[in-house]
């Protein structure tokens, strides 16, 4: 798994035409990255550097981090991360931080290949011996599926395989 990094840059360096900044691992305490970022301001090109914004960053995928995220969020999300991978990516990228670490620690019901496949094993655990074999062929999963992800569960997915959760 890719690390988390960031880049924070020098704006007194930025402002005087001065690409100048430092990438420092967010795999780390915002304390421990705030000390960075000063010694990265003290070692500036410009004197008196002392502000700085997130210029880019790297190992965090589609989610949006802006030029001045709290750095507390910041270390948030890269452990959220480095604990759940892609799939982590992929809840912070959709929703809410709150909500993305509900669903992984409380709502997560496994990877599937689809939706449907996910529906023939709730049809299966949940009404198997009441679905006699010879009508089990007439059963419609996908709509069964389409029913189900209306309003009980939802999914993310990722590469080839669907990240099946509950929503409530």
């Amino acid at each position: 798994m890719e690390t988390q990094d960031i880049y924070p840059a020098c704006l007194a360096s930025y402002t005087r035409g001065i690409l100048y900044g430092r990438w420092i691992s967010a795999n780390q305490s915002a304390e421990d990255i705030e000390k960075e970022i000063c010694d990265m301001l003290e070692d500036s090109p410009v004197e008196d550097a002392d502000e700085w914004a997130l210029h880019d960053f790297s190992g965090f995928g589609d989610i949006n981090i802006g030029e001045y995220e709290n750095l507390e969020t910041v270390v948030e999300y890269a452990d959220f991360i480095s604990e759940h991978g892609d799939l982590g990516i992929a809840l912070i990228a959709a929703y809410d931080f709150d909500e993305a670490k509900e669903m992984i620690e409380n709502d997560y019901h496994g990877a599937y290949d689809s939706e449907v496949e996910f529906a023939e094993q709730i049809v299966e655990e949940c009404y198997g011996q009441l679905l006699p074999d010879n009508l089990a062929g007439y059963f419609d999963y996908q709509a069964f599926a389409r029913d189900l992800f209306s309003c009980e569960y939802c999914s993310v997915r990722l590469d080839e395989a669907i990240h099946v959760f509950a929503y409530y």
